[in-house]
């Protein structure tokens, strides 16, 4: 299959997803999104020498809450853009890095159904507690909502965080800093205060909702 047989296919089917999302209506709708004469695009719909990647592009960027560009160009991933209500949810057994993929993470609707009081906050992702050294505040098998914290150099004392390390994910509150680590402080008396090279984080999400399930 030729090269713009390819793109005509995966544009067609864009086409027609956005016609079902009802975005797209006429031929119109389309020229008057992307800033295009209406004969050029009729041209382009069919295959035609304006269907270029500037041409993808521009498509991609008028419709980009619905349609993923790199699909669009390349195939690579997923048509649809996941739902702006929903957020990733990454269960606690994650190895270190997970935080790097988390545009990757597993979007499931019922962990995303959340209580008035959580609509109108930011967060990035959704995370299992595994463990009891945070009680009693938070429990095993409760879910914690996350913001990712940009500059993990400066981590938010005081704040309870998910720190993505080489050790892996841990939900611990950032107690302090010293000597070029953070120190780890845990709810349960039993688990004393450690500290962590700070070389040694990838990522720090603070926690600013829970979830807790219902027994």
């Amino acid at each position: 299959m030729m090269e713009k047989d390819i793109y005509l296919n995966r544009l067609t089917q864009a086409v027609e997803y956005l016609k079902d999302k009802g975005q797209i209506h006429k031929q119109q709708d389309i020229a008057d999104a992307i800033g295009m004469a209406k004969t050029h695009l009729s041209v382009a719909l069919k295959g035609g020498k304006y269907l270029t990647d500037g041409f993808l592009r521009r498509f991609a960027a008028a419709y980009s809450d619905y349609i993923n560009e790199e699909w669009l160009l390349t195939g690579e991933g997923v048509m649809e853009k996941p739902d702006s209500s929903q957020h990733p949810h990454i269960e606690a057994q994650a190895s270190a890095g997970f935080m790097d993929g988390i545009s990757e993470g597993e979007w499931n609707n019922k962990f995303h159904d959340l209580d008035s009081f959580m609509r109108n906050q930011y967060y990035d992702f959704t995370i299992r507690i595994n463990g009891d050294s945070m009680e009693p505040n938070f429990l095993d098998d409760d879910i914690v909502m996350c913001r990712i914290i940009n500059d993990r150099l400066n981590p938010p004392i005081g704040k309870v965080c998910v720190i993505d390390s080489k050790e892996g994910a841990l939900l611990k509150e950032i107690a302090g800093e010293t000597d070029g680590a953070i120190i780890l402080h845990s709810f349960t008396p039993k688990y004393k205060d450690y500290s962590i090279p700070a070389e040694d984080v990838l990522q720090i999400a603070e926690v600013i909702g829970l979830l807790r399930p219902k027994i």
